[in-house]
């Protein structure tokens, strides 16, 4: 695994995380613990995105939107990464 790919697994684990923390918030809306976790995993998200986006390039759209051009449509689409 190089290194693009081992970040991209990083930021799919913590949004992971995210989705799975949201889900048990539905069901225990004023558990604390599980509120900062959650905001832990958003913050870890963010700050990774970031790191690649900075790195590889856009991600998503509106990894696009803070540069000086609109690079989201000249990166590899995600059927065209390696595997």
């Amino acid at each position: 695994m190089n290194e693009k790919q081992h970040l991209m697994h990083r930021i799919q684990m913590a949004d992971f995380a995210l989705v799975d923390a949201k889900l048990y918030l539905d069901t225990h809306p004023c558990d604390m613990d599980a509120m900062e976790y959650y905001r832990e995993q958003l913050r870890k998200s963010t700050m990774l995105r970031e790191e690649y986006e900075e790195q590889y390039g856009p991600i998503t759209p509106r990894g696009s939107a803070h540069k000086d051009s609109w690079c989201w449509a000249l990166t590899p689409w995600p059927w065209e990464m390696e595997a």
